[in-house]
């Protein structure tokens, strides 16, 4: 039997990548198959024939899927893990804040100025509810030199320092990079982008 009588099975098909027509019709070819459409038209190319049906289904279909599928996603992951200090990494980790990021987040002294200056949106925080100063500063600082070589005296050794204070948050070493790595993000957001980082995918004012 040629290719083009052959029945072949049904694909399944799973996730959000962009199927081939192929995978939804069972197409395929072989160099048998393509030799004779080649002898029969004089060319086996295969142009843009289809191009607008294919952004069409890309626009109707796909990018609708993929967008039900992220909103899940993200949903799952609010439900499972709703309410922790963990490390936001990416713009998208912004979407949803757990609150017990939110003061590690606005207190921060580069979003604090963006907050008083009135550029963010803040969590709906106001300025007399916040604290004056960052109270997670101590605590992300203490036992860390940002430069090392810089930081040696001229025996070699390296001083680390220990500041705490009684109202200091109890965090644990995880929560504390946690809102380490965040910040760092931040940086790096502030920097190269106009998010605001208290309303994703807002821009600063």
């Amino acid at each position: 039997m040629s290719d083009l009588g052959r029945v072949y099975p049904m694909t399944v098909l799973s996730g959000t990548a962009f199927p081939s027509y192929g995978a939804f019709l069972g197409t395929s070819a072989s160099s048998e198959l393509l030799t004779q459409i080649s002898e029969a038209q004089g060319s086996t190319f295969f142009g843009s024939t289809y191009a607008d049906t294919t952004a069409a289904f890309m626009r109707d279909v796909i990018t609708p899927i993929r967008m039900v599928a992220q909103q899940v996603t993200t949903t799952a992951q609010i439900l499972m893990d709703p309410d922790v200090i963990r490390p936001l990494l990416k713009p998208e980790d912004f979407a949803h804040i757990p609150s017990e990021m939110q003061l590690p987040i606005l207190l921060y002294a580069p979003v604090r100025d963006l907050f008083d200056r009135g550029r963010i949106e803040g969590f709906g925080y106001t300025s007399d509810y916040l604290p004056e100063e960052d109270v997670y500063a101590n605590i992300l600082a203490s036992g860390r030199v940002e430069d090392v070589l810089s930081a040696m005296d001229k025996n070699g050794m390296v001083n680390f320092q220990w500041r705490m204070c009684s109202d200091d948050p109890h965090l644990d070493e995880h929560q504390v990079r946690a809102i380490r790595d965040t910040r760092e993000t931040i940086d790096r957001m502030i920097a190269e982008t106009d998010f605001d980082p208290t309303c994703w995918p807002l821009g600063r004012g």
